[in-house]
């Protein structure tokens, strides 16, 4: 049976400068997957089961274990100890990293994932050259698709934006850059669908002038230059009382109205994101 016949594959963990990578063995492999939601119950004196914290809102993701077994083969025992060793090796210097995976139909996902220890083994009397090994990460994130997607708005607008995943996606890169003088001026960004709307007060006097928004990590840089240098405006970030994330993008045809870009152009970059 080829691979593609499964539901699900790992293929290999790398750092993320992708200088460090174990590709996983396929001979026995096993993958435990799952995933935690965050609820949040009170007990209420004399009623009967709980109150729920949450009321009707879906329960926020948690960090989950993400368990992958299978068997190392060696041409001979020194063989199969020394890609143990290596395994471990890597496991101990790699931090977090990305763990990939595939679908039955070839396609590529990856997740943030931290190694919660070095490989697991048990060695016995009929282990010659090969025995079996169990690696536990714990992951950090959502799946996301393996490349990037972006959009380029023409400034001020109303626009349509529709992505491929079955998530929102929360970590949006967002580039606003003049192409003229006076090309934006506390530039605006609402979502219709989820109502959140960002504003970065902060004024591109020329074509050389351009915002960058790091949505997932509440970062906003500014460069004069046209991009060679970049100064943190953090400060200058403002959102709605509410928001718990700068910007999302719903699994459907999100309505974004920009203005505040009379001369300049938005690039939204992200990940289509799954479950």
């Amino acid at each position: 049976m080829s691979m593609a016949a499964y539901p699900g594959w790992p293929i290999r963990l790398e750092s993320l400068a992708g200088d460090i990578v174990i590709t996983f063995p396929t001979y026995a492999m096993e993958w435990e997957t799952g995933g935690e939601l965050r609820t949040a119950f009170a007990d209420v004196p004399l009623a009967d089961y709980a109150f729920d914290l949450l009321g009707t809102r879906p329960a926020p993701r948690g960090a989950t274990e993400e368990t992958i077994r299978f068997v190392i083969v060696g041409q001979d025992a020194q063989d199969a100890w020394q890609q143990y060793m290596d395994m471990r090796s890597k496991l101990a210097r790699i931090g977090r990293g990305r763990l990939w995976v595939r679908d039955a139909l070839g396609n590529h996902y990856w997740a943030y994932v931290r190694p919660m220890g070095l490989a697991t083994t048990t060695f016995g009397v009929e282990n010659l050259r090969h025995f079996s090994v169990a690696l536990t990460f714990r992951r950090l994130s959502d799946w996301m698709a393996q490349s990037a997607s972006s959009v380029v708005l023409p400034g001020n607008g109303m626009h349509i934006v529709r992505i491929s995943g079955n998530l929102p996606v929360k970590d949006l890169t967002i580039d606003i850059v003049a192409t003229a003088a006076n090309g934006y001026a506390s530039p605006t960004i609402e979502n219709y669908v989820t109502g959140e709307r960002v504003t970065v007060n902060r004024v591109g006097s020329t074509d050389r002038h351009r915002l960058r928004i790091l949505a997932g990590r509440w970062i906003v840089l500014e460069s004069s230059d046209g991009g060679t240098t970049w100064n943190d405006v953090t400060p200058a970030l403002v959102v709605g009382s509410l928001q718990a994330t700068i910007l999302r993008l719903e699994p459907t045809a999100n309505i974004l109205s920009a203005s505040g870009c009379p001369a300049a152009t938005i690039t939204i970059t992200w990940y289509d994101t799954y479950a």
